[in-house]
């Protein structure tokens, strides 16, 4: 698999296996990298990740940041939190704007991951 497919990949479940881990041993994921590959997402994609949605009354709660793709350079960061005993109830929620993929792309990776998706590094 390229590298371009399991940033990809890791992007999406969180997770790589140790084959897929082995890629990124001696070259660690740039920032940059990530950029490129959720650019490419965005394109068909309205968030990432993917399975991330806008809460809505009876539904359940997506947890944590998520990017939308709300226009050509308009991105929104979004951030929800389910009630603690209750996965389909809203408790909080914030957004912050951006007009830069770069500016959001890094402000997800840094608030919901601190550079780290599941043990691998993403360096600036």
């Amino acid at each position: 698999m390229k590298r371009q497919q399991l940033i990809k990949l890791l992007l999406s479940n969180f997770h790589l296996d140790t084959v897929e881990r082995a890629e990124f041993a001696e070259n660690p994921i740039q920032l940059i990298e990530v950029i490129g590959v959720v650019k490419e997402i965005l394109q068909y994609k309205r968030f990432l990740p993917e399975s991330a949605s806008i809460w809505t009354d009876g539904n359940p709660v997506f947890e944590g940041y998520f990017i939308e793709k709300t226009c050509d350079n308009c991105f929104k960061l979004h951030w929800q939190r389910q009630q603690i005993n209750n996965p389909f109830q809203l408790a909080e929620k914030d957004e912050q704007f951006y007009d830069s993929l770069e500016a959001v792309v890094d402000d997800f990776i840094k608030k919901e991951f601190n550079y780290s998706i599941d043990g691998m590094m993403i360096i600036k």
